[in-house]
């Protein structure tokens, strides 16, 4: 198993809402399968945990993510990016500095298989 895959929140409030009414979509048959092949990939900061903690809401997600981290499903990274990079995406890609995108980056970039998981228009590249 990889150190894991960033997830965005979106996503992972679609998996929930199918998780929670049991009904499969894409969303939660792409969450399943990154979960049996790889796990996920989180920020040591806790950032990303947050925004999935609070998009979420409710006992049942916050229990699934408890099963996941106790399994070792849900790592912890520490995640870094290249100053030259940073200064590329905010300059070149016109993502705001503070913003939390960069924080999926960061993460994805130090797993071995560096993959976002996003329906966030900032990460679309025509």
């Amino acid at each position: 198993m990889s150190d894991g895959v960033t997830v965005d929140a979106t996503v992972m409030s679609e998996f929930n809402l199918a998780y929670i009414r049991d009904i499969q979509n894409e969303a939660r048959e792409l969450i399943t399968n990154i979960e049996a092949a790889h796990g996920f990939a989180i920020d040591r900061g806790k950032r990303i945990q947050t925004e999935w903690l609070s998009t979420c809401s409710g006992p049942v997600f916050g229990e699934w993510f408890l099963k996941l981290m106790h399994e070792g499903n849900i790592r912890y990274v520490n995640p870094s990016i290249d100053l030259c990079d940073r200064k590329h995406i905010t300059i070149h890609c016109g993502l705001p500095k503070s913003s939390k995108d960069i924080v999926y980056i960061a993460t994805a970039n130090v797993t071995t298989v560096r993959y976002i998981v996003s329906e966030d228009p900032d990460f679309f590249d025509p």
